[in-house]
Formats: structure tokens, C-alpha cells, sequence
């Protein structure tokens, strides 16, 4: 027959106290974390909705997309506007924009369809 050799804290019986305060930690330790987690679901679903999620197409600021006419004021009314709603997407449709200098702002992206060029103007034409 062979001996084993147990630590004597692991076979040591509980107190009283002991064993209450593992009951009640048993039945605290799942409702605290099925608190945390809605606090956290809570806190991410509110921050995605926070404007991060929002499309801005350059075509409602008047950008033409025809290749000929400059579209940077348009392109920049976009961003910004996209800005004051704390960030998102600036969408350019199928298109050729002509453009001078953008100026990206953060939280700000930039979606650019299929068939979309962004083509650089000549800033000695007459741009900034």
C-alpha cells in the first residue's frame, strides 16, 4: 500500500464561518458579474452610437464628381461635419473629385466606392 502525501490545508475541514462566507460569495460572485457585464455591453452600445457609425456622402455638400470642377470645399464641408458628430465615414460615390488639399481631422475615415477617383488638382491653376 502506498502513502500519499496531502498538504495539510487542503483536507483541513472548514469552520463555520468559513463555510457561510463561501455560500454567500457563491451566490454574490455570478450577480457581480452579470452587473459588470451590462455596465460594459451598456457602455460600448452607447459609445457606437456616439457618431462613430455615421455616413456622410461629399455629394450632399454640393462635390460633383465630374472630373472638372474643384470638389475641396465640399470634400472639407464633409469632414467637418463629420467632426461635430464626434467622427465616422465620409463617403465618396463612383466619380472623379478634384480636389486641392484635404485636411483630415480624427475618427474620421474615408470611404471611397468603387469606380471613385480622387484626382489632384493643380494648386498653381489657382488653388490654395
Amino acid at each position: 500500500m502506498k502513502l500519499r502525501i496531502v498538504p495539510r490545508f487542503i483536507i483541513s475541514p472548514l469552520k463555520r464561518k468559513d463555510d457561510k462566507l463561501r455560500e454567500e460569495l457563491f451566490l454574490i460572485t455570478p450577480l457581480y458579474f452579470k452587473i459588470v457585464t451590462l455596465i460594459i455591453a451598456l457602455v460600448s452600445t452607447t459609445l457606437s452610437f456616439a457618431g462613430t457609425n455615421v455616413f456622410i456622402s461629399i455629394k450632399d455638400f454640393g462635390a460633383k464628381g465630374d472630373g472638372k470642377a474643384v470638389d475641396s470645399k465640399a470634400i472639407n464641408d464633409a469632414i467637418d461635419a463629420a467632426v461635430k458628430t464626434r467622427g465616422g465615414t465620409v463617403y465618396f460615390p463612383a466619380g472623379t473629385y478634384l480636389s486641392y488639399s484635404i485636411h483630415l481631422k480624427s475618427n474620421i475615415s474615408l470611404y471611397l466606392d468603387q469606380c471613385c477617383t480622387l484626382l489632384a488638382a493643380d494648386s498653381t491653376a489657382g488653388g490654395r
